[in-house]
This record gives structure tokens, sequence and C-alpha cells, in this order.
């Protein structure tokens, strides 16, 4: 006989069932609050972001150039190479917005990105 559990009585949450005790109201059962979504839908991408795009499009630039631009050919050898493209661009722009917050050169396909 199989074994049963302790609380056979309490029916099993719905997809669009809010969890006791959580603040955030979540959409289709999603985590990411729904002010998250609205924001991320609002925002628009910054010089950066522009830039790095317009890299991936590119035939004459890559991230990997970006990366020497930048002094961060080490990393992009040690960490980023094996990874997929998503992941490199999402690694090196962190980077480059930490250079940006630390007023340092950001260069990207020989543009100067402030």
């Amino acid at each position: 006989m199989p074994k049963q559990h302790k609380n056979t009585t309490k029916p099993a949450p719905t997809p669009d069932a809010k969890p006791s005790g959580t603040a955030a109201r979540t959409i289709k059962g999603s985590v990411i609050p729904h002010a998250r979504k609205v924001q991320w839908q609002n925002a628009t991408p910054d010089a950066l972001d522009a830039a790095l795009a317009d890299v991936l499009l590119s035939a004459d630039h890559t991230l990997q150039s970006v990366c020497h631009e930048n002094q961060l050919a080490d990393r992009w050898n040690t960490k980023w190479a094996r990874l997929n493209p998503g992941m490199q661009r999402m690694n090196l722009g962190n980077v480059l917005r930490g250079k940006l917050r630390r007023e340092e050169r950001v260069v990207v396909a020989g543009a100067v990105i402030r």
C-alpha cells in the first residue's frame, strides 16, 4: 500500500494563487513582481547597451575586440571565451559599467562611452 501524506485534505495551490505572506503581486505564476516587469518594459537602453548591441550585429567588431580595447583580454581568455554570446555580453557589460561608475575610460568599437 502506498504511503499517504499527512495533509491530504488541503487542495493544491493554483498557479495564479498569491502565496501567503508575500507583498509582491505576480502575474500568471511568475516570480518577477509586476512593478519590476513594468519598469523593464519602460526602460530605454543606455549608451553602453546600444554600443554592445551594435557590436553583436557588426561584421567588423566582436566582443573579444571590445575586451582588448578595454584591457580585459585576460578575462576573455580565462573566463569568458567558453561562455555563450549572451553570457559574454552580460559579463562584459557588467565590467564596463563598473569602469564607467569609477569614471574610467570605456571604448567600444573605437568610440568612447560616457
